[in-house]
């Protein structure tokens, strides 16, 4: 075997860095984490078997893993050893994998466990020295054809990328593409060359919702797939929840609507388009969308090695013509695997170059930029996977058992043809079996969509098949299916067929034909079915599509779920487009969140009973979690969280007051639910929505959702009251019961380590009930409900908390938003004395952020008023610039001390803590506070984007808003420092 040198190069960095970052993890899957030292020793392993099996030859090895971190170890033992390696999805059908192998002349797979299938013994004959990976695509004949991708253009390839995106080892690439794709091969050695981080989805099967969570819980920071994956993913997901620098999109046109709607225009996203067949290394052109921006979106400009050229009848054309675009440079592969006359047509002399000519039509401007325009020839894409119409029409011939095919793609729809002669074998039950014939050759979701009869097919002048005429046939008329003989029985049903309709998909009262088993590609048509119902119903789910498929069951599954919410809001307060306020922001005699039938409105009140306080806060929170996939009752966007109840049947010990008798048993469960369906629980939430008793494996947890909860001041004192009644011993009947509650909750998420719901904890057992009952009795004074318990709980309790925080990994994120609510306790004259701050959070954070904090709670207390001199407010900046906290500051954009601060309180810096930057504006927002008041609602319609972290910013709010005398008006620039607040 002759060693290449590319190979060599590759295989030194990767080494590097496999070496040098081995204490990092390497790849995520689900709760499964692999370090850099863990995938270098297994990955070489498996490279010592490799060797001993190719005897010094050159040698293609197949990659066949159902595992993502199998197949990642795969891929770089053969890359270690020097070797070509072939990527096939599991999900690629039996006779397509079979094609494949026979092929390539592959002489092994290597599967799951890292097992080898022996396949061929000699070598596959073709000259792989500089070859890196071997990519198959469709071919014009109908069978898949081979690229043969270098060692070389392909390192090139992986390091601009990496600078292009600034990738290092703090990144962390989310991969939602298929291991066959092209640009995953990019996805997967990139970032591995960096030091950064591959996370795969815990769930194999394509469930946007369930990607998205793993998007915001791995911090992914760079993604990159087609438009048609991306897109599912994005409408679950609110950016500002991310951690995403690099929105990369590739393998098919992008739509701008889109982008603009889903992306917006979040500074702190990239967003990226670019173009690159695999015949040239998968990335030869690149553009950064502004997507504020009204030009159409460019699929760039080259990148560095690479040129392009537009031509028609083999000349360049002139600016702005549209030509076929072909491409020279660095990044051409190596032809096509055993494939001469192919590699004849494909990669042609122009002007003494090799040019690749792509098929594809565009055109470029007067800067270079170049812009898509579709296909010169028969190939289509589908879900950003290139594919030939005579591929698709062969394996429809196979499946139909005739040759009386043809295809055509009609909006982004593939149309099969057929003559009426056949018209048995396209009934509901030999389509049932064609499809499960038609996924041993290609995937599902190229199966064509609409299926049209015709007497005899068009010809044109030369006697061929009219692909023209046929398209434009699509285009006018539309299949009588036996789905349009579905008579709609309910209101349910019509959301079915109309779903169906706009869909394209097949149905019958007894059948409906999504593709529930596949790959990705197989899964969108799915996910874009759920989305419609969606619209009516949040309860349908991936999982409910398995459980009812078929429009009858699925129409009686949807009536039974629309039935179980009451068509109107029972009581409170009508929501309107003007009045869509949190709970804090209503001053009426009985504030309701209220789940309306049509959820525009998006409160909803989520909670769990644990039998038993041996179950950890993980699990009822993983039970919470399967609850609302299981039933859709919310949209994880938009969700209000109360917390927990915790049920101890033991001591009977929990905040609601409720005197539950159940058991652990069938029996008590059962009187529990009855006497949550009762007046008593009534008072307080309304009507019981719905509920589940969910298994884990240290006890059953009940979940419940109710429709609304309650908060006036009527419905606090008995809360309090009964809370105080509890006959288990374990809380005096005094009027501390309360805090001693609160401080024995506390303590207790303390002792189990559970720091992330002590946020919670304060939410719903300490601030709401007071925020709620001074708002509605109109007190300013808040000592006045207990004098002197307040002060000292809070204290105590802050105190434990924040010694708790310190020793978290994101201290200073979790600070700022943890002393919201206590600085402007702080601001409050009557706590002023009992509550010191400064004192409180010295030696317990870092020292940049307990100077902001400090800051920040100056200018709530009023240290800073419009009567003193300036002169303080400029020492204290100089101070923090001094002590090197943060970067300098130019003060003579900011303040000057003879100079009040306005509305133009602007600084330059560079990268600094976080929380300064949210002081500095508190500061200024302070100082506005002459200025009219902003509007609620529109403070609201921002904070209703932000979710379950917008409760700081309702309490600022309120304590604002209320008769304190610090902030009793707010300007846009307090307004804008609350989204910072909670936006962090």
């Amino acid at each position: 075997m002759i060693k290449s040198a590319s190979k060599k190069t590759l295989k030194k960095a990767l080494v590097s860095s496999l070496l040098a970052h081995s204490d990092k993890i390497a790849m995520r899957h689900g709760a499964n984490a692999i370090t850099y030292r863990q995938l270098w020793d297994r990955a070489e392993a498996l490279r010592q078997s490799i060797e001993v099996r190719c005897d010094g030859h050159d040698h293609l090895i197949a990659i066949c893993c159902a595992s993502p971190v199998q197949h990642t170890i795969a891929m770089i033992a053969v890359i270690l050893e020097e070797q070509v390696y072939l990527p096939i999805d599991v999900s690629v059908g039996e006779q397509r994998k079979q094609a494949i192998l026979k092929h390539s002349g592959a002489r092994m797979m290597i599967t799951d466990e890292q097992s080898f299938v022996e396949l061929n013994e000699a070598p596959c004959g073709q000259q792989l020295e500089e070859v890196l990976n071997v990519i198959f695509t469709s071919g014009s004949t109908g069978q898949p054809k081979g690229v043969k991708v270098g060692a070389g253009p392909s390192h090139h390839m992986y390091n601009w990328y990496s600078n292009k995106l600034d990738l290092s080892h703090r990144d962390r690439a989310f991969i939602c593409s298929s291991f066959s794709f092209d640009l995953t091969q990019k996805n997967l050695i990139a970032p591995l060359l960096c030091g950064a981080s591959l996370v795969f989805p815990a769930q194999k099967r394509f469930d946007p919702e369930s990607w998205a969570r793993d998007i915001i819980s791995s911090q992914a920071t760079v993604i990159n797939g087609a438009p048609s994956a991306l897109f599912p993913i994005l409408r679950e997901l609110t950016l500002s929840d991310t951690e995403l620098r690099h929105l990369v999109f590739a393998g098919e046109p992008l739509d701008k609507e889109k982008v603009q709607a889903l992306v917006g225009h979040d500074p702190t996203v990239q967003v990226h388009n670019y173009y690159g067949p695999t015949e040239c290394t998968d990335l030869v052109t690149w553009q950064t969308i502004d997507c504020a921006s009204e030009d159409p979106i460019a699929i760039g400009r080259p990148i560095e090695g690479t040129h392009i050229y537009v031509l028609h009848q083999g000349n360049e054309t002139r600016q702005g013509e549209i030509g076929e675009i072909c491409v020279s440079g660095f990044a051409l592969a190596y032809g096509y695997l055993n494939d001469a006359e192919q590699d004849a047509e494909k990669f042609v002399n122009f002007n003494g170059q090799i040019v690749y000519r792509t098929g594809d039509l565009g055109y470029l401007d007067a800067t270079g930029t170049l812009y898509y325009k579709g296909r010169i020839d028969d190939e289509y894409k589908i879900a950003g996977v290139r594919v030939h119409r005579m591929e698709i029409e062969s394996a429809c011939k196979q499946c139909f058992a005739t040759d009386n095919l043809a295809l055509v793609k009609c909006d982004d729809r593939l149309v099969l043809f057929y003559l009426d002669t056949d018209a048995t074998a396209f009934k509901d039950a030999s389509l049932k079996s064609a499809k499960a014939s038609f996924v041993e050759h290609l995937p599902l979701s190229m199966f064509p969509k609409r299926t049209m009869a015709l007497r005899t097919f068009p010809l044109n002048p030369n006697g061929k098949l009219d692909y023209k005429a046929l398209k434009s046939l699509a285009n006018e008329q539309r299949e009588s299916r036996s789905g349009d003989n579905v008579a709609p029985a309910s209101n349910a049903m019509s959301s079915v067929v109309a779903a169906c309709h706009t869909l394209e998909i097949t149905m019958t009262e007894d059948w409906l034909d999504l593709p529930l088993v596949g790959g990705l590609l197989d899964s969108l048509l799915v996910v874009e079915f759920i989305y419609l119902l969606r619209q009516s119903y949040p309860c349908v789910s991936y999982d409910y599509i398995y459980a009812h498929n078929s429009v009858s069951a699925l129409s009686v599954a949807l009536t039974e779920c629309q039935d179980s919410v009451s068509d109107e809001p029972q009581g409170g307060a009508e929501f309107n487009d003007t009045s869509l306020l949190p709970v804090s922001l209503r001053q009426q005699d009985a504030i309701k969140f209220t789940l309306e039938s049509n959820n525009s409105f998006p409160w909803i009140v989520t909670s769990a009973i644990q039998f038993d306080t041996s179950v950890s806060t993980q699990a009822i929170a993983a039970a919470q979690a399967a609850f609302v996939q299981r039933h859709r009752v919310l949209n994880g966007r938009f969700s209000l969280s109360l917390g927990r109840i915790v049920y101890d049947v033991d001591s009977a010990r929990h905040p609601l007051p409720l005197t539950f008798t159940a058991t652990d048993s069938e029996q008590g469960l059962n009187q529990m639910i009855a006497q949550m369906q009762t007046e008593n629980f009534n008072r307080f939430t309304g009507p019981l929505y719905r509920h589940s008793l969910i298994e884990t494996p240290q006890g059953r947890v009940l979940v419940f959702v109710v429709d609304h909860i309650i908060f006036d001041g009527e419905s606090q004192e008995r809360w309090f009251k009964e809370l105080a009644e509890l006959d288990d011993g374990s809380v005096d009947e005094t009027e501390h019961d309360f805090f001693d509650f609160i401080k024995w909750q506390n303590e207790r998420l303390l002792d189990m380590g559970e720091y992330a719901q002590i946020r919670e904890f304060w939410q719903m057992y300490l601030a709401k009930p007071y925020i709620a009952n001074s708002e509605l009795a109109g007190v300013s004074d808040l000592r006045s409900h207990q004098p002197g318990v307040l002060e000292q709980t809070l204290t105590e309790t802050l105190i434990a908390s924040v010694d708790a925080y310190a020793r978290h990994e994101n201290v200073d994120r979790f600070t700022v938003l943890f002393y919201c609510f206590a600085l402007v306790l702080k601001a409050n004259t009557a706590l002023r004395e009992h509550i010191d701050i400064e004192t409180l959070i010295h030696g317990r954070t870092k020292p940049s952020c307990a100077r902001a904090i400090g800051l920040f709670a100056n200018v709530l207390t009023f240290r800073y008023t419009p009567e003193l001199s300036l002169n303080d407010f400029h020492r204290d900046l100089n101070n923090l610039y001094v002590h090197q906290e943060i970067p300098k500051f130019e003060l003579d954009k900011i303040i000057s001390p003879d100079k009040p601060l306005n509305g133009e309180f602007m600084f330059s810096y560079q990268k600094y803590n976080t929380s300064a930057d949210q002081a500095l504006h508190a500061i200024n927002a302070r100082r506005m506070v002459d200025e009219p008041p902003v509007a609620r609602h529109k403070l609201n319609v921002l904070l209703r984007d932000r979710g379950e972290s917008c409760v700081c910013a309702e309490w600022i709010w309120h304590l604002g808003a209320a008769k304190t005398p610090v902030i009793s008006r707010l300007s846009e620039a307090f307004e804008q420092t609350i989204i910072n607040l909670v936006g962090e």
